[in-house]
């Protein structure tokens, strides 16, 4: 029996630990690439650790206050799939706790995947604990937390921290948000209005959708079959699917049309903008999954 594990990417978050040992540092090579690709914006530096070149990579979907992340290169040899890993951005940050996936890219070695990280997560977690949550999601990365940070450290087990020496990534983020308003452009959606927006498309009812799915992915994934689906939809002033895609996913060719069936019988709540008028948007999901 094939079993499948299918949830969003999820963040957990735990006090900083005293590191025991000095972390592996990666420095820059080169300069940041901005590369505008049909269906994703992605920005890529190159690094090196003991003379071994390692790459780090950026994607976006489409505008969001999320980005996926990926480390590649022999400094992530030690890493385990799935296993509890600790990632920050600058020293005395709260940790960012998850379970990321590992993978092997041709040219650079082993890495890590992470399908969605917000990169401003302890400013976020500190609202939410003070009963004043944000008010909207945001629809772009936050230049000001991109200027803040000064490296990406991921830690797993006891083993020491790898930490890639980026520094201020403002300018990255700047770049980021400016391409995928472009895309949105270039799919006939109304960046101006998103970049003011009061509400993305929510889903309504998530745990019925959810659990379609699951009997969805079970139905159709290959067994063994592991990674991150990236679900993108247009979502009508209705609150009707208009259209429906899988992007960056690997997966057995039957997924993308069981998943989309399921999202086109579901109920959403339409973007509102500034003036409280529904309005055609996109509804980006980053799932990661698994089978058995």
């Amino acid at each position: 029996m094939r079993r499948a594990c299918l949830a969003p990417a999820a963040v957990a978050l735990a006090a900083p630990a005293l590191a025991e040992k000095p972390p592996v540092v990666l420095a820059p090579q080169g300069d940041w690439e901005i590369l505008i690709e049909d269906e994703s914006c992605i920005a890529a530096r190159l690094f090196e650790g003991d003379g071994e070149p390692h790459l780090f990579k950026l994607e976006q979907f489409g505008p969001s206050g999320a980005v996926s992340m990926s480390a590649f290169g022999p400094a992530f040899r030690p890493f385990i799939n799935l296993q509890p890993t600790e990632l920050r951005f600058r020293e005395g940050q709260k940790l960012h706790k998850s379970n990321p996936f590992t993978a092997v890219l041709p040219g650079f070695d082993k890495g890590i995947v992470y399908g969605s990280v917000t990169p401003n997560w302890d400013e976020l977690a500190e609202l939410a604990a003070a009963g004043t949550p944000a008010t909207k999601q945001p629809v772009e990365l936050d230049v000001e937390t991109g200027r803040k940070i000064a490296f990406v450290g991921f830690q797993q087990g006891g083993r020491p921290e790898v930490r890639i020496a980026t520094g201020s990534m403002e300018g990255v983020f700047q770049s980021l948000n400016g391409c995928t308003y472009a895309l949105l452009e270039k799919w006939g959606l109304d960046a101006v209005r998103l970049r003011s927006a009061l509400r993305s498309p929510a889903l309504l009812n998530s745990k019925k959708t959810w659990g379609k799915l699951r009997k969805a992915y079970r139905s159709n994934a290959q067994q063994g079959e592991r990674g991150v689906i990236v679900l993108r939809a247009t979502i009508s002033e209705n609150g009707t699917m208009e259209s429906c895609a899988l992007i960056d996913t690997a997966t057995s060719g039957n997924l993308a049309p069981a998943i989309c069936e399921v999202i086109g019988k579901a109920q959403f709540a339409p973007a509102i903008d500034a003036s409280g008028q529904p309005f055609r948007a996109l509804y980006i999901q980053t799932l990661k999954f698994q089978t058995s």
